[in-house]
């Protein structure tokens, strides 16, 4: 094991490389904060068993619905008492760290050997890591700290990992784990598979909703009025955009579902690597002015709140925590039948096949020529939302840390659940795993 991770740690850029010694304080205390941005202490505290002090690690600091349930996650451990430091491999986005700043949150950028040893001296009880260059990070982290280690599974792409990534992940990470956490039971049957027999526990913590971190996704913005869009009709979603999104099916079923969406434009917010082959594809269809890609956005909030349809047209999804900040906002929702959807949405959603342009678009007419049917769903989102709460999510963590740090987390396994991916949809994984 001492091989292992010596090995993995010449291979892992900015971890236990050569570079310069780097590091700050972790922490920096809420007091420095207006109270707006103060984490204010939940009714009761952590158990007397739990641990006092964690380090969550992940691979990107922001850039995704990960990095914002990690965000999520450390705001609420605070609140229910748990000291919680954050380290990172790779930013994801310009001003990353001053995002978490606010929050009084320090985080440290896993730059070298300096790094590593000033952590050290943190007296961390856990290490809990997230997303693929995290879970390498966080391995190196618990040998180091000489700390239990958790993990959380936050997507369903195991199949599409490189070979060599799927072997470093079962030989290295899972060797170390003491405890994964699987953000939904498809999630979690994955998980399983992957670790072939290896017997650790696995507990599936859904993912949750903080008002108050929501309000900060607010400016008050008039979409309609920027756009100049006032009186029309809003069709959209937030999303990275990427194939996995299902994107290019929502612009077909849009197109094919004319005249009834006539006065419909489609909204998307954020941004990746499919963004100049959605422009393109929307010309091609003869759409290009009706659509608007508005790029990576710190008003989420008020576009999805602008919205009459949110549109989750997914070919594969670890939970939707998108569709979920939708569903708080009580904006009806079209999404992709998939099992992890089915967990977080109920009967709240309209659902359609994944990756069937033709069903999508008889949802969008359906949709578009029946406001009653949209408020109907728009009661029943707010409802089925209210069941995914961010302290109850950090407790069950607390609780999860607790039983790992005792040796044991028996769990029920899940129902078996079908997490099968269209042929010619397969992506490169490594980072969101």
């Amino acid at each position: 094991m001492v091989c292992q991770v010596t090995a993995l740690s010449n291979r892992l850029p900015g971890v236990c490389g050569n570079g310069a010694a780097g590091g700050r304080k972790c922490t920096m205390e809420a007091k420095h904060l207006g109270p707006e941005h103060r984490p204010h202490a939940g009714p009761a505290s952590a158990p007397r068993d739990s641990p006092r002090q964690v380090l969550l690690v992940t691979g990107y600091l922001w850039g995704g619905g990960a990095e914002w349930h990690l965000l999520n996650l450390a705001w609420n451990l605070r609140k229910i008492g748990v000291q919680v430091d954050v380290a990172y491999v790779l930013a994801g986005a310009a001003g990353a760290e001053t995002s978490w700043r606010k929050y009084g949150f320090e985080p440290v950028r896993l730059r070298g050997p300096g790094t590593l040893w000033r952590l050290r001296a943190r007296g961390y009880d856990l290490v809990h890591a997230h997303l693929f260059k995290g879970e390498m990070a966080g391995t190196v982290l618990s040998r180091v700290l000489a700390v239990p280690l958790v993990l959380t599974r936050h997507s369903l792409d195991w199949a599409n990992l490189p070979a060599w990534q799927r072997k470093t992940l079962q030989a290295v990470v899972q060797r170390r784990a003491g405890g994964i956490i699987a953000i939904s039971d498809a999630v979690a049957e994955v998980t399983r598979t992957a670790l072939a027999g290896r017997p650790v526990p696995v507990r599936v913590i859904r993912h949750g909703v903080d008002p108050e971190l929501l309000k900060d996704k607010m400016r008050g913005t008039d979409l309609r009025a920027e756009l100049g869009l006032q009186g029309r009709k809003l069709l959209g979603t937030v999303a990275r955009l990427s194939p996995d999104k299902g994107l290019t099916y929502l612009l077909q079923a849009y197109h094919q579902a004319q005249p009834a969406l006539a006065d419909w434009h489609i909204v998307i917010a954020g941004d990746g690597p499919q963004r100049a082959t959605l422009a393109e594809h929307a010309a091609q269809l003869g759409i290009a002015d009706r659509l608007h890609l508005l790029g990576w956005r710190d008003d989420a909030m008020d576009v999805v709140k602008a919205l009459d349809v949110f549109a989750l047209p997914s070919i594969r999804e670890g939970f939707g925590l998108a569709l979920l900040e939708a569903m708080t906002a009580g904006t009806a929702a079209v999404a992709s039948d998939l099992p992890s959807i089915r967990e977080t949405a109920g009967d709240a959603v309209l659902y359609v096949p994944p990756a069937d342009k033709v069903k999508l678009a008889q949802a969008l007419r359906q949709l578009a020529d029946q406001p009653q049917l949209r408020e109907d769903l728009a009661a029943r989102s707010r409802r089925q939302a209210q069941r995914f709460s961010a302290e109850q999510m950090a407790r069950q963590t607390v609780d999860f840390y607790a039983t790992t740090l005792r040796g044991g987390a028996g769990v029920h396994p899940p129902r078996r659940q079908d997490s099968s991916v269209p042929a010619g949809l397969e992506r490169r994984a490594e980072d969101r795993y």
